[in-house]
């Protein structure tokens, strides 16, 4: 069994990383990241992915759009002329991490319809204040045929670490301000300034 860890760039993501070593080894986990432009996402937050892989002493394994490099939310949304689609999806998140996430588990770990995998768990870094997108991720996963766990959030809770600052890695500078290290900015959050300064 692989344990694959949806490895965001963020705090709780690095520490269920840490935390999915410590229960089921270095050769059994897997750090999958989407790498994204660096005009949207700080080099800081590249630096801190960096620095925690190199702490586990992992690779990080990398399911990315094909024009990661270039691709913005604002330019994604330029070209399809829409932010939002079906049930609220930002286009952004769809294209840059839904997307590719799917088509490496397609490629990688495929399922048949009907069956739930044997080769890999999902670990995701949500936690206890998050049960909410707890249970509606797992229910979603396990519709796909793929197992999730979330060692932040599941009982017991039992953790080793509660702070990656306890082994000398600094956070992200963007937490001084704001509360996730996805991107410079959000639409969602509604901040004006974000598409002026890091999209046009």
């Amino acid at each position: 069994m692989k344990y694959v860890v949806c490895f965001s760039g963020g705090h709780s993501s690095a520490i269920a990383a840490v935390e999915t070593v410590l229960r089921y080894g270095r050769k059994n986990t897997i750090l999958l990241n989407h790498d994204i432009s660096n005009k949207v996402e700080d080099e800081d937050v590249k630096r801190f992915k960096e620095e925690v892989a190199d702490y586990l002493d992992l690779p990080i394994t990398y399911a990315n759009r094909e024009n990661f490099q270039t691709d913005t939310p604002l330019s994604l949304c330029r070209q399809l002329k829409m932010i939002r689609f079906g049930a609220g999806s930002s286009i952004c998140t769809y294209y840059l991490k839904t997307e590719p996430f799917h088509k490496w588990l397609q490629e990688y770990y495929p399922v048949k319809k009907g069956e739930i995998s044997r080769e890999i768990t999902l670990i995701y870094g949500f936690d206890a204040n998050e049960l909410h997108r707890v249970e509606r991720r797992r229910r979603h996963l396990l519709c796909q045929g793929y197992r999730s766990e979330y060692p932040l959030a599941d009982k017991p809770l039992i953790r080793c670490l509660n702070d990656i600052r306890e082994i000398g890695i600094e956070l992200p500078e963007i937490y001084k301000f704001a509360k996730h290290a996805n991107c410079k900015g959000c639409l969602k959050a509604g901040k004006q300034h974000w598409y002026m300064v890091y999209c046009l």
